[in-house]
């Protein structure tokens, strides 16, 4: 191996007044040629402002020092044209959210032959690498035609890839690229990964909060904590014995199944029976499903994007209306959503505290009840009083989504639909969140139907399960017995594709094989 990128003593300073002076201190860390370097931390440990400061994409907030060196460069020292010429040609960066990373005004094939034409591709030879370039990331040539809010998370992520890999860079800098996937396609993005940097030799620093791809993909691993390395070494020494407790304390935080399923205390509160719900073109997207929720269970509905499982939820909570069959609820308050994005879910212009009394008002409560109420919300998932006069971006992704479910809980429902709930979360944050529905199903009773694509959180969190495969139900029974033993194909697919089941099984009596 050569070294390729060094890393020396970098520290990237935050704002006056921020909660700590820098965002990274001091850090150092290598990635050789030929290697994936998997760099690991909570949301905030600074991971995805190394990866930025690498291509000088850092804020002109942000001031940074030390070295960043790249075949002989100082990437820190680097301006202008000289800059522009590496981000691409030398080193590729695929970002967490491609369709904001894309450009929606163009067409895909355009903007993957953009990128050629700007290195010094003619018309002709960037169509054609264009075309070759979708081929050897899994798409078809239909797809250069395409606009991207027209692919699936899948396709975008691919598309980036193509762009990424383009001008055959040395170094890959992979930014969460399969956070909000599923198992399946996740399992073919990281695959596709691999199956590149090994044909092309390209170091890879690949920047995530998921354990299982770390055990999946890397060879060696980079633990931060709040900006500083805490641990480095070899990803199978790491994973199978963590040296720092920060280490020990993100491992412990995964997820593991329960041995046995909680029955429902008393009859359902939920009951959909032969649910079915068509889109244009007289396309199925939910057919013939049905299920029921009992009093204080939580339901999760399982499997890959498009298989149906928001579209029950919005069903369920009255923002889609059924083709056909029926949604019976029971109980005093109508069921309430916990949407994946609370970002986007939370009014920004309205203080939180507006929005919850709000809440309490439209549901038949005076404001000052509503006020009242508000304040029990919030102890009730945590967040101090003092939110009320804040707004929705002054608070991080985790707290914000106990902002959300305490919206939620305004209302008095007997049953929350969480859609994928905790998708975008770190461990530590995730597993705040799973507590929390917990102890919500301990104290109140209250029913869940749990919308994941994350079989780890269903093996914790969930009663049952509900398989969908092409929006039907494949099997649905106790989480234990059809995690343990799938009956159908679609399941089996889905416990395939989990990373990291040799690290870490499902299941805490179970044994990683040797």
């Amino acid at each position: 191996m050569t070294g390729l990128l060094e890393i020396r003593d970098l520290t990237i300073a935050l704002p006056a007044g921020a909660d700590r002076a820098a965002a990274v201190e001091h850090l150092s860390f290598d990635v050789d040629a030929g290697e994936i370097v998997c760099l690991v931390g909570a949301s905030g440990s600074g991971k995805s402002l190394t990866a930025q400061a690498i291509l000088g994409l850092l804020p002109p907030a942000l001031a940074s020092e030390g070295r960043i060196g790249f075949k002989g460069r100082d990437m820190l020292r680097l301006k202008g044209a000289e800059l522009r010429q590496v981000r691409g040609a030398e080193i590729g960066m695929i970002f967490q959210e491609p369709m904001t990373a894309l450009n929606p005004l163009m067409r895909v094939g355009d903007q993957i032959a953009e990128t050629l034409r700007y290195h010094g591709h003619d018309r002709h030879s960037a169509q054609a690498e264009m075309v070759r370039l979708l081929a050897a990331t899994g798409l078809p040539e239909a797809v250069a035609r395409e606009w991207p809010f027209r692919l699936s998370g899948g396709q975008r992520q691919r598309v980036m890839i193509a762009m990424a890999i383009a001008l055959r860079p040395s170094l890959l800098i992979a930014d969460e690229p399969t956070t909000a996937l599923d198992v399946t396609t996740q399992a073919q993005i990281l695959r596709l990964l691999r199956d590149i940097q090994r044909e092309r030799g390209m170091g890879v620093l690949f920047v995530t909060h998921d354990f299982g791809v770390v055990a999946e993909i890397a060879d060696r691993v980079v633990v931060l904590e709040a900006g500083k390395v805490v641990e480095t070494g070899p990803a199978q020494e790491v994973l199978r014995a963590p040296a720092h407790s920060y280490t020990v304390k993100l491992i412990a935080a995964i997820p593991v199944g329960r041995r046995g399923a909680s029955a429902a205390a008393s009859g359902p509160v939920a009951e959909v029976s032969h649910l079915s719900r068509l889109f244009r073109r007289g396309t199925a997207g939910v057919h013939d499903v049905s299920f029921s929720v009992g009093r204080g269970e939580i339901l999760g509905l399982v499997g890959e994007s498009g298989s149906g499982k928001t579209t029950i939820g919005r069903c369920v909570v009255g923002l889609e209306r059924p083709t056909s069959g029926t949604i019976t609820i029971r109980g005093t308050g109508r069921p309430q959503m916990v949407f994946q994005d609370p970002y986007g879910s939370l009014n920004p212009r309205r203080t939180i505290g507006a929005t919850l009394i709000d809440t309490g008002k439209a549901a038949g409560l005076s404001a000052p009840d509503a006020a009242a109420l508000a304040r029990v919300q919030l102890a009730l998932v945590g967040v101090p009083d003092v939110a009320l006069d804040r707004y929705a971006h002054e608070f991080s992704g985790g707290q914000r989504q106990r902002l959300a479910i305490a919206r939620a809980l305004m209302s008095g429902p007997d049953l929350l639909v969480a859609d994928e709930p905790v998708s975008a979360l770190d461990v530590l944050v995730q597993d705040q969140v799973l507590q929390l529905f917990e102890r919500l199903r301990a104290e109140r009773g209250l029913s869940i139907l749990f919308v994941t694509h994350d079989l780890r959180v269903a093996a914790r969190l969930c009663d049952r399960i509900a398989v969908l495969d092409r929006g039907r139900i494949a099997e649905i029974g106790p989480t234990a017995d059809i995690l343990r033993h799938p009956t159908h194909a679609a399941t089996a697919a889905l416990l395939d594709a989990l990373p990291g089941t040799a690290w870490r099984p499902l299941y805490s009596e179970e044994r990683p094989s040797a």
